[in-house]
């Protein structure tokens, strides 16, 4: 650990690096300029590996548009092979080098274990297809976008004279189309399972709860495109406000009106669909989910969620078929063994009840979780 100032100490090493990451207030800060500079950006490359990248926070909510554009034209003009990445919620990371990323590192040095293997799992990435997912933008539409941008220099810029007001608010499109022809071209095998989730918008706000869609590049091949993402997330806002507030009636309102405008949202669905179930209007979450499953029909939750409907409705030979199946989808969760060992022991249809199984499972339960729950050994 060296305790310094980066860029100065980055102008007297001989060191080089396989990662530079610079994570500064906006450049309208004063004197903060100086670290998205494109001097700066040059004494960082000079000191990267052959394959090195450099990464920088875009805070595009802080910052109006024209310190958005010269921002990321000074980044791209530097680092000619650049990638814009949603980060943790929406969140905006420039990622960079001088030779092509290549992407197939994605998949291949992805952890499986270990602390960045749970620093990942913290936000939401448990596979590669979840990182994939997260690439907004590729170098070529940054060129053609920004490039014509003024630059950000230690010798002269206006950044401190900048305001954000809601008329400089900026927002940067999303181009899903892009993304998987970089994937295909690049990456087959992780384009393989990130391209499912890239072709349905739904499916893709699931993954990253908060990806910013407020606008969309239309393609055909990209379901849900069309839909108009910025009404549907202040719809989705208004009901967390109403939560929040302590209205349940008000929040489940705002969620089904977000979902009639675009049904098939995997996120609000099982959010819906859990409100529902705990206020006892059954049939209605049943709905929600049978959507759920169809959209996400690798997800175990929805399973289990729709087996919980059905018990409680006293259904146990659809519940029990929901809990196997989320059960293959995604074994050894103590919580569903549990759920399926109280069917089995329980249940008054002859051909779900089994107490020799129920104990089995029961079992399995019990050593998964170092016989430590009560819940689980009674």
């Amino acid at each position: 650990l060296i305790n310094d100032d980066g860029r100065n100490f980055l102008r007297l090493t001989h060191y080089s690096y396989d990662l530079i990451t610079s994570e500064p207030p906006p450049p309208m800060a004063a004197g903060i300029y100086r670290l998205y500079s494109r001097e700066y950006y040059e004494t960082a490359r000079a000191h990267l590996t052959p394959q090195g990248m450099m990464t920088q926070w875009l805070p595009i909510y802080q910052m109006p548009a024209q310190a958005v554009d010269e921002a990321i034209a000074t980044f791209i003009e530097v680092f000619p092979e650049s990638l814009l990445i949603v980060g943790f919620g929406s969140e905006l990371i420039l990622v960079g080098g001088t030779r092509p990323l290549d992407l197939s590192r994605l998949e291949s040095n992805f952890p499986r274990t270990g602390p960045v293997s749970a620093d990942l799992h913290g936000i939401g990435i448990k596979t590669p297809a979840h990182l994939g997912a997260r690439i907004m933008r590729t170098g070529a539409s940054l060129r053609a976008q920004y490039l014509k941008a003024g630059r950000i220099s230690d010798q002269h810029n206006d950044l401190e004279q900048l305001f954000l007001t809601a008329e400089q608010a900026t927002i940067i499109p999303y181009l899903p189309g892009e993304v998987i022809d970089l994937l295909q071209a690049q990456a087959p095998g992780l384009a393989a399972s990130t391209v499912p989730i890239i072709s349905h918008l739904g499916r893709l706000r699931y993954r990253v709860e908060l990806f910013p869609l407020y606008k969309v590049v239309a393609d055909r091949r990209i379901a849900l495109a069309n839909a108009d993402w910025t009404s549907l997330t202040l719809l989705v806002r208004k009901a967390g406000a109403r939560q929040a507030q302590g209205d349940e009636v008000g929040f489940l309102k705002g969620l089904a009106d977000a979902v009639q405008v675009a049904p098939e949202q995997p996120r609000l669905l099982i959010v819906l669909a859990t409100a529902l179930l705990r206020q006892g209007r059954l049939a209605e979450a049943a709905e929600y989910l049978r959507v759920f499953v169809r959209v996400e029909p690798d997800d175990a939750l929805g399973f289990f969620t729709l087996g919980q409907v059905y018990r409680a409705q006293g259904e146990s030979r659809l519940a029990l078929d929901q809990y196997e199946t989320a059960d293959r989808l995604q074994p050894d969760r103590p919580g569903l063994l549990n759920e399926m060992a109280w069917l089995r022991a329980v249940a008054s249809d002859a051909t779900t009840r089994d107490p020799g199984r129920a104990i089995r499972l029961a079992e399995r339960a019990a050593t998964l979780t170092g016989r430590g729950e009560p819940d689980i050994l009674d």
